[in-house]
């Protein structure tokens, strides 16, 4: 019985040891980040249409302390959401090393905020292969073991929402999309169209 309890208690260790190292602590500028309507800026032309447009968006913003994020110009498609409920894919922009902006539509921000919480996963490429090597060489001094891959890394954070008001920020982004959509007309005028379709 004695032995059945000790191989019990180590491999609840072994297991809480695994689940901490395979971990890449990402560490934010206080702890925190933030999550706001970015509905009050006209967006470019895309491909397929030859006007600016107002699209409803919000925008996760999160502020590495250590300014992590090395590879900051791949950063088009660089994270993955997680909730109980939902995977979401978002856009995403990073100016630099040290903020990285993750991009909602409304539906995308609808099933965020399903939960009270959603775990973060970042791309690999979004980060410097000596900070990964660094890592990885810390898990395996940890671990005893002798991983070669980066894989096993699995940067992620947990962020709280429970305090997020989905309804606030519908709002805010259907005042900010009155501002947006004076500015349509002056930027979709017949005379600037034409001067973009010969630029």
């Amino acid at each position: 019985m004695k032995k059945k309890i000790l191989l019990f208690l180590f491999l609840q260790l072994f297991f809480v040891e695994y689940a901490f190292a395979v971990h890449m602590k990402i560490t934010l500028q206080n702890n925190t980040y933030d999550i706001r309507s970015s509905c009050i800026t006209p967006e470019e032309p895309s491909y397929n249409s030859a006007d600016y447009s107002c699209p409803r968006k919000y925008v996760i913003e999160l502020k590495s302390k250590y300014n992590v994020f090395e590879n900051y110009q791949w950063a088009t498609r660089a994270v993955t959401i997680k909730t109980s409920l939902h995977n979401i894919r978002p856009e995403t922009h990073a100016a630099n090393k040290s903020v990285l902006n993750i991009y909602l539509d409304e539906s995308e921000l609808k099933k965020l905020l399903e939960t009270d919480e959603a775990k973060i996963e970042f791309e690999l490429s979004l980060f410097s292969e000596d900070l990964l090597r660094k890592e990885l060489n810390n898990y395996n001094r940890r671990t005893g073991s002798y991983n070669y891959s980066f894989d096993i890394l699995e940067p992620s954070i947990t962020i709280d929402l429970k305090n997020i008001s989905r309804q606030n920020l519908v709002s805010e982004c259907s005042q900010e999309g009155i501002q947006c959509k004076e500015k349509l007309e002056s930027l979709n005028s017949p005379m600037k169209r034409l001067k973009r379709f010969f630029n």
